[in-house]
């Protein structure tokens, strides 16, 4: 069961999809690299306070439309300090948060009337005496679903890898995530996306037929709202497709495209420099479907 106080619903799961606990020290929840935060009741105002490590995007979303749409966002550098967090509009139900290190949910609140009072908030962090394998605290978070890949295990075109290797060469600290994927990888790589949000694939790829397809099958099955269940229908429609068919959905499939884990602050910058630089770069996305996700393809 989820964590459920003062209309507030945290869940957490692992790398697999499988829930999990989240872990609780002296700087509060531990949120992970991506976390969601449900509210049970839309509500006008939202503060939350954070310590955060590096880089971080905490937005506020409100259901319209049958879909999760970003009202704010704000965006945090690294400070061993609490930071406040507020959020001001109508309708907010789910709060989402990206980091590139270990981000802390010390307190939170959704009364107007609690605002800038911490001793009012709810004191998460106080919650550390309770052991972390029966702590009924969970936090939905995704972290990046595979350890660092060698160039090698990216299977690669020729092109791709070389620009790989140029990568590499220069920033040695880069860490490659994603490669040549089978269509079962590439359901498993979209079902942990539209977890997060049900309208990802529509926000992510080109119109086609096969995007609109998958998109359908989404929205067809509200009931599908685990990474696993929603894989295998991806999986399902993906089975009888052709190369050329795949080939209209993503690079991936080809091995045209790699995924690199994203890195904040300066050094990030030149890093996405340099990739915007690289031999036969058709495109480079920094976002898919509002979440931060850096993405390369190539062309010759």
């Amino acid at each position: 069961m989820p964590f459920d106080d003062k209309g507030i619903l945290i869940w957490s799961f692992d790398r697999s999809g499988l829930a999990s606990t989240a872990p609780v020290d002296s700087r509060g929840l531990q949120l992970g690299l991506r976390s969601t935060i449900q509210l049970q009741e839309a509500t006008d105002f939202v503060e939350v306070w954070v310590i955060n490590g590096g880089i971080a995007r905490i937005s506020a979303l409100a259901l319209k439309s049958g879909s999760y749409a970003i009202l704010d966002s704000k965006l945090l550098s690294s400070s061993p300090d609490f930071q406040q967090v507020v959020f001001s509009a109508p309708g907010i139900v789910r709060i989402t948060t990206e980091a590139n290190s270990e981000l802390h949910l010390t307190t939170y609140c959704s009364k107007l009337e609690c605002q800038g009072e911490p001793s009012s908030l709810i004191q998460l962090e106080s919650r550390r005496k309770i052991e972390a394998a029966a702590c009924d605290i969970h936090v939905f978070h995704e972290r990046w679903s595979k350890a660092a890949k060698s160039i090698d295990d990216l299977d690669l075109v020729d092109y791709a890898k070389e620009a790989a290797e140029v990568l590499l060469e220069t920033h040695p600290s880069v860490i490659f995530t994603s490669g040549r994927r089978t269509i079962k990888e590439q359901a498993s790589a979209m079902a942990g996306n539209i977890v997060v949000n049900r309208k990802w694939i529509e926000q992510t790829y080109v119109k086609t037929p096969e995007r609109d397809s998958l998109q359908k099958w989404v929205d067809d099955h509200p009931e599908a709202t685990t990474k696993a269940a929603i894989a295998a229908g991806m999986e399902q429609i993906m089975n009888d497709w052709t190369d050329e068919q795949k080939a209209k959905l993503s690079r991936h499939f080809s091995g045209q495209a790699f995924d690199v884990r994203p890195v904040g602050g300066s050094d990030g910058e030149v890093i996405k420099a340099k990739i915007k630089g690289l031999p036969h770069l058709r495109k480079f996305l920094e976002s898919e479907g509002g979440l931060t996700i850096w993405h390369a393809d190539f062309e010759k």
